[in-house]
């Protein structure tokens, strides 16, 4: 009886510990994708920097890879997307 009880308890403990949630896999974007919409990317960058795990997954390091890239590209004075020269 005692080791019914146990066994219970055991399944019991593990079933509660268990992610049950039917969660969706993430889309992951790509860089260019970002670079076409920067609301989104402003968006996904801020809610991969209040967590340090989130950084590093696949679709944070392309909505930072393509901040940076903005970045450097009004830096030089060029179009983001087209690569081409800003008019002064």
């Amino acid at each position: 009886m005692k080791k019914i009880t146990l066994v219970l308890a055991t399944l019991i403990l593990a079933s509660a510990c268990t992610d049950n949630s039917a969660s969706k896999p993430e889309t992951i974007q790509t860089v260019d994708f970002y670079l076409h919409n920067q609301g989104l990317m402003t968006d996904k960058v801020k809610w991969c920097r209040d967590s340090a795990d989130r950084g590093v997954t696949a679709d944070c390091l392309n909505a930072i890879s393509a901040e940076a890239k903005i970045h450097t590209a009004k830096l030089l004075g060029i179009d983001p997307i087209t690569r081409k020269l800003l008019p002064k």
